[in-house]
């Protein structure tokens, strides 16, 4: 069985698309992977996915139940 999102999560979590993008612009935290919503409006800001690219932040995406289950968000 392949692992959780929370149990392949390094460090903390930081989620919601602007201090995600806050986060990639100021360089004060080390970011390890970035996981977008399968069609988000996420998964198609080309900006936001070059950021993290030129950071070498890898970038995955997965389904929204994947996402609410790492956040404690409810269904």
């Amino acid at each position: 069985m392949e692992p959780t999102l929370a149990e392949r999560l390094q460090g903390e979590a930081v989620f919601g698309l602007n201090p995600v993008r806050e986060a990639l612009r100021t360089g004060r935290r080390q970011l390890y992977r970035m996981w977008v919503q399968e069609g988000s409006d996420a998964s198609f800001d080309s900006s936001l996915l070059t950021a993290a690219k030129n950071l070498d932040v890898a970038v995955e995406t997965v389904s929204k139940h994947d996402l609410n289950m790492l956040t404690g968000s409810p269904p």
